[in-house]
């Protein structure tokens, strides 16, 4: 058994998921932060 019981495509499934969880604390600030720097006078205009 390559995938410990899990089928070909639930184990893609259940990989991608947990690789998005683990990414997620490291890209969400490389992408937030500057955006929040260059668009920062938008965010702070009253509507």
């Amino acid at each position: 058994m390559i995938h410990g019981g899990q089928s070909c495509g639930g184990h893609v499934a259940s990989f991608l998921i947990e690789a998005y969880k683990r990414a997620l604390p490291v890209y969400l600030p490389v992408y937030l932060i500057p955006a929040l720097i260059v668009h920062r006078a938008d965010l702070l205009k009253s509507q």
